[in-house]
């Protein structure tokens, strides 16, 4: 499609004095009739669209931003007026004639701004921003399938009204009138140019991606079961020519996979700009409504991260930089006042190190203060007076990682809802990664955030238990050692190890996966036992294993539907014999001990705070369209310590759970609006609540029933009416 007839090629700059204001902006209609296509044509021309015009929106966005410190910059004008002047073509060409008149009208307010005619003021920096999340709303809703453009009429006027107020009979800007060529469709480009190198790169389907990540994954998994079967031969056949000569080949075979694996690792690799870069437009919308002045620095955007780790990353990040905008940055006067300088500062960074990738947020405000945090934590009943005075600051700062956990004083938009943070843990434990904070009072706070550079491939410790092998993530292990049972303490009922002067909680892989030991199948104790220390964030933890079987490259795998949720496992791998390994998580580990700080003081004793697990009483919401059904089970909860949440359906119910923090849900299956099994396949689609147990009470008894129960995320099905004991159990359990 060429230019149309009607528009010039060259922009041919005005004076100011003579530019009138602009009549209201037509409605333009298609360049080439969208129908003429194929329905597959269509299709493909609406992918390539909604992948380009991502793009744009985003580098808009991020343009606007820069261009609002420093208007003067002549570069960001005119590829900002680029952006515009694309975006309006390729929504005309598509026949979304609403939205192209919309980026037309912010098009022309560019264009009278980079020639020098009018002022960059707030109101059109407002306007165009307001076009920008209007277009990014209608992208998102077109990814969908949802063509439905919205009514645009009123910000058209909007940008056209900031257009006419900022119109102004001065001398024009100092700066040179913008000469911008407009860029045309089937302009070849000429050997050498800047298109012609775009030539060098193509664009690749995510979802062809991964399909190749998966082949490659069944190739080094193939290749794990060929090298330990040739060393079962060789062990048998060691002078066997043939032998020697199938170990070379498997050798050459172990070198091109590996390099294969890197290659396919590398294209999946992105810069964590993709995600960084948008935080600028999200801490100038936060300071500007909080009324304070944050800069926000990114550093190492170049880091790249493989996608699906990036794909995961942006929410945790935008917890983290409203909390430190919202506590953080103290306001202008105030900081003026402690010395400081009136605009906060937050940097945002990434580095590599090793096989890991940091990510820290540092801000200079007023940091947290443990004794705020304490005061609060023996408030809600989570510690004593006395277990409080003994624990060290971090770990009484880490509470604010615990669900329900707040210390603001009054309900905002951004805080004060006790959810966040509880969120960015969780988030990033299932990245199998790490996050820790240090904090100083009246210096600031730092959030560091360590994540595995990918989540396909991780080379892995396995470790047998009696019959069963297990997986550990070899990133997360310290060391492993060999003690006797002496060196095995007790403190407070529970087992201890002392490792480099600390003392280290320990987990018997046993007990917690139900497993009989070596001493109860055969009889026979053992005075030697194999201990694997490692470490999910500064926590340490001993695990006792029966046996360390080595070393090996492993494919993760998820666990399905019916078993992610599983404590204790993280995914799936299939070992070198065929076998499937369990491979561990160890956050999850950590929580199946009952919390205890223990501490080694300068003197050498040990001292230990207990606190619960949970903070204050449990809350349930129970789901139940009938009254007196609901009363009765709100009755028999509250009776036993349990604070109960009420809704009367499913639709109630997921209105509740926006402003009630629950640690499970009991519900019926009957129900208008919403029954259970649609309930419970609401909240499972929900990542914050993905892991909530869910218990359904029901009089629908059979098989099929409990089947359609768990495939929507029911944990446990109960009969109605149900018995006490068997449901307080059943909660137990569960929690």
């Amino acid at each position: 499609a060429g230019p149309k007839p009607s528009e010039p090629t060259k922009m041919e700059p005005k004076p100011p004095e003579a530019a009138p204001p602009k009549p209201p902006v037509e409605i333009i209609k298609p360049a080439t009739a969208v129908s003429s296509f194929s329905e597959k044509d269509l299709a493909e021309l609406t992918a390539d669209f909604l992948s380009e015009s991502r793009e744009l929106i985003e580098k808009t966005d991020q343009d606007l931003v820069k261009l609002e410190k420093n208007p003067q910059d002549q570069k960001l004008l005119e590829q900002i007026f680029r952006y515009m002047h694309t975006l309006k073509g390729t929504t005309s060409f598509l026949g979304f004639t609403k939205v192209s008149s919309l980026t037309h009208a912010a098009e022309e307010v560019m264009r009278e701004v980079s020639k020098g005619n009018v002022g960059l003021d707030a109101k059109i920096m407002d306007a165009i921003l307001e076009v920008v999340d209007y277009l990014k709303t209608f992208f998102q809703r077109l990814e969908q399938g949802n063509k439905d453009e919205g009514d645009p009429e009123l910000l058209i006027q909007k940008v056209q009204k900031s257009l006419v107020s900022c119109k102004s009979p001065a001398a024009p800007s100092k700066l040179p009138p913008a000469h911008i060529a407009e860029p045309k469709r089937g302009e070849e480009a000429k050997p050498g140019t800047a298109a012609a190198a775009v030539e060098q790169t193509i664009r690749v389907e995510t979802g062809r991606l991964d399909k190749l990540m998966n082949l490659v994954g069944e190739l080094v998994l193939g290749r794990n079961r060929i090298s330990q079967t040739v060393r079962l031969v060789q062990e048998k056949l060691q002078d066997d020519r043939l032998i020697q000569d199938l170990s070379s080949a498997v050798d050459f075979l172990d070198f091109v996979t590996s390099d294969l694996q890197r290659a396919v690792l590398k294209t999946r690799m992105q810069p964590v700009s993709k995600i960084f870069n948008r935080f600028t437009r999200t801490v100038r919308d936060i300071a500007r409504d909080l009324g304070k002045e944050v800069k926000l620095i990114i550093e190492g955007a170049e880091t790249e991260l493989d996608k699906s780790v990036i794909d995961e990353l942006g929410d945790p990040l935008i917890h983290l930089l409203r909390n430190s905008v919202d506590h953080g940055i103290e306001m202008p006067d105030v900081r003026h006042q402690m010395g400081k300088n009136p605009v906060g500062t937050i940097i945002l960074s990434a580095l590599h190190e090793g096989n890991h990738i940091l990510i820290s947020i540092v801000d200079d405000g007023k940091g947290i203060n443990p004794e705020v945090i304490k005061a609060k934590a023996i408030k809600m009943g989570l510690v004593s007076a006395e277990e409080a005075a003994r624990l060290p600051s971090k770990e009484i700062v880490d509470f604010i990682f615990l669900p329900g956990f707040s210390t603001a004083e009054k309900v905002t938009n951004l805080s004060g809802r006790g959810v966040g943070m509880d969120v960015v843990k969780t988030s990033i434990e299932k990245l199998n990664g790490i996050v820790e904070i240090t904090t100083a009072v009246g210096q600031g706070t730092t959030f560091t955030i360590r994540l595995p550079l990918t989540l396909a491939i991780i080379q892995a410790l396995q470790i047998q238990v009696a019959h069963e092998i297990f997986a550990i993530p070899l990133t997360s292990i310290i060391e492993t050692l060999r003690v006797s049972a002496e060196q095995i303490q007790t403190i407070s009922g529970k087992e201890v190890i002392r490792f480099r002067n600390n003392i280290i909680p320990l987990i018997r892989l046993h007990d917690v996966f139900n497993i009989p030991s070596h001493s109860q199948t055969t009889g026979v104790k053992k005075h030697k036992f194999y201990i694997v220390v490692a470490g999910v964030a500064d926590k340490k933890i001993g695990i006792m294993v029966d046996k360390i079987v080595g070393q090996e490259e492993v494919v993760v795998k998820n666990m399905g539907k019916l078993l992610e949720n599983t404590p204790g496992i993280s995914g799936a791998c299939i070992g070198g014999d065929g076998k499937i390994t369990l491979i561990l998580d160890l956050s999850s580990l950590l929580r199946l001990i009952p919390h205890s700080s223990v501490v080694v003081s300068s003197q050498g004793k040990t001292e230990v705070g207990t606190h619960a697990k949970k903070i204050g009483p449990v809350s349930i919401l129970v789901v139940e369209d009938s009254r007196s059904e609901r009363k009765r089970t709100r009755m028999a909860l509250e009776q036993k310590g349990y604070r109960v949440v009420e809704a009367t359906d499913g639709k109630d119910a997921l209105n509740k759970l926006m402003d009630y923090s629950v640690d499970l849900i009991i519900t019926d299956i009957e129900m208008p609006e919403l029954d259970g099994y649609r309930l419970t396949a609401k909240v499972r689609e929900n990542r914050k609540f993905k892991s909530l147990p869910v218990i359904a009470i029901s009089t629908h008894k059979e098989m099929i029933d409990r089947i359609k129960g768990m495939e929507a995320g029911i944990n446990m099905y109960l009969p109605k009416p149900f018995e006490e004991e068997e449901l307080f159990n059943a909660i137990k359990n569960l929690l």
